[in-house]
Formats: C-alpha cells, sequence, structure tokens
C-alpha cells in the first residue's frame, strides 16, 4: 500500500478486523462461539464501533487516537475490551491515512510515525492505560504508567519489550505483523473454505510462537 487512506476507509478496516476477530474460535477469549471474563460479545462489537471515528481521524496523534478511542470504549463497555487493540491499530491507522507520507510502503509510514512519537503521545497513552487498568498491569520502577512520562512513546515501550509483546511490535516496527502475521494470513485465506478459519489458524500460530501468558 503506497496511497493515501481515506478516514471513511480506515474506520471500515478498523471495525471490520475487530469483527473478524470475534467470529474467529480463539482459545482463551471471548468470541461468537463464548463469553469469557464476564464479558459478552456485543461488549467488543459496540467498543470497536465506539473507537473507529477516533483511530481514523486524521487530525489526531497516535497517542490522542488511542486516549479517545479508549475513552470511548469504557464508555460504551464499561471495562477494557480493546486496550491492545487501539495500542497497535493507532500507529498502522496514522501511517495509512497521512498525506505526506503517500508513495511509500506501509511499513515505512509505520516506521516514520513510530519515529515520530513524542512526550505527548505517550502521556495520552498512558492514560488509555490507567483507564482500561488491564489485568497484570502491575508496576515497575522507570516509566511506570501511573506517573507523568519523562520520554517518549517509542522510548517507553522499547524499555517494556522484554516483557510484553505490544511494547515489542512498537521497537521492532511490529516486526511479528509483518513477517509472521501477514504472510501467515495471507497463505491460509487461499486455502480455507470461511475466513473465519483464516483468522482462527492466524490466532494458533502466533501462539505457537508466542505462549499467551494469560492462557498459561
Amino acid at each position: 500500500m503506497t496511497a493515501f487512506v481515506a478516514p471513511t476507509e480506515v474506520a471500515h478496516a478498523f471495525v471490520a478486523s475487530c469483527r473478524a476477530e470475534l467470529e474467529a474460535l480463539k482459545p482463551g477469549n471471548v468470541h461468537v462461539h463464548a463469553p469469557g471474563h464476564g464479558m459478552q460479545v456485543w461488549h467488543f462489537e459496540r467498543s470497536a464501533e465506539a473507537a473507529a471515528p477516533f483511530i481514523a481521524d486524521p487530525r489526531l496523534k497516535v497517542g490522542a487516537r488511542i486516549w479517545q478511542a479508549m475513552e470511548a470504549s469504557f464508555a460504551i463497555a464499561g471495562c477494557n475490551t480493546n486496550l491492545g487493540i487501539l495500542l497497535l491499530t493507532a500507529p498502522l491507522a496514522r501511517a495509512a491515512d497521512q498525506p505526506n507520507l503517500a508513495g511509500l510502503g506501509l511499513r515505512e509510514r509505520l516506521g516514520q510515525v513510530l519515529g515520530a512519537l513524542d512526550l505527548e503521545d505517550a502521556a495520552e497513552a498512558f492514560k488509555a492505560i490507567r483507564l482500561a487498568n488491564p489485568a497484570g498491569l502491575g508496576h515497575v520502577d522507570v516509566e511506570d504508567v501511573s506517573k507523568p512520562p519523562s520520554m517518549s512513546l517509542l522510548a517507553a515501550m522499547q524499555l517494556a519489550a522484554g516483557r510484553d509483546r505490544i511494547s515489542r511490535a512498537y521497537a521492532t516496527g511490529y516486526e511479528d505483523v509483518f513477517e509472521l502475521g501477514l504472510p501467515t494470513l495471507g497463505r491460509t485465506r487461499r486455502v480455507v473454505a470461511a475466513p473465519q478459519l483464516a483468522v482462527t489458524t492466524l490466532h494458533m500460530t502466533f501462539l505457537a510462537q508466542f505462549p499467551d501468558s494469560h492462557i498459561v
């Protein structure tokens, strides 16, 4: 992808991806086959719809997209349904919808976006994490999200990359997504009858490579 992507297309892709994830059978997660962790599918569907306008707003920086989307999601669901999704998709959405980045491939554009993350982005993302209060958040000595950040969002993610897969994605330019996720999904889509099975296969491929701490 080298062309500029319109905000409506970004929002549609975001919601479609969230729905595809819910329609697939995924051990340890909420999906159409089973609720879990006190949550139902509707929590995630409505959260995705509430978050989409903010994730896809080209006027917003990455941190603002994360915070405003988390705020809207939490207001609908009353719990954390999509913090990880928002943290991962906000940089991708900005990479796709900025006209000044047109002409570059998506991975190159993403690198530009990640490199430009600043202290303001970190402050907004930290607010979103505090609101979501995800399971297993814990505390760390340096750049704990309970305190104001002292470095850019990318630098903070780099500090946490050894213990958190989302942080590692920021630190490696989404290596797992581009080198494992996309090739796996592309291959699987060509051989399965139902798109849900492709997403399930993708999920299981990631689990085989990177054990999920909650499932463990």
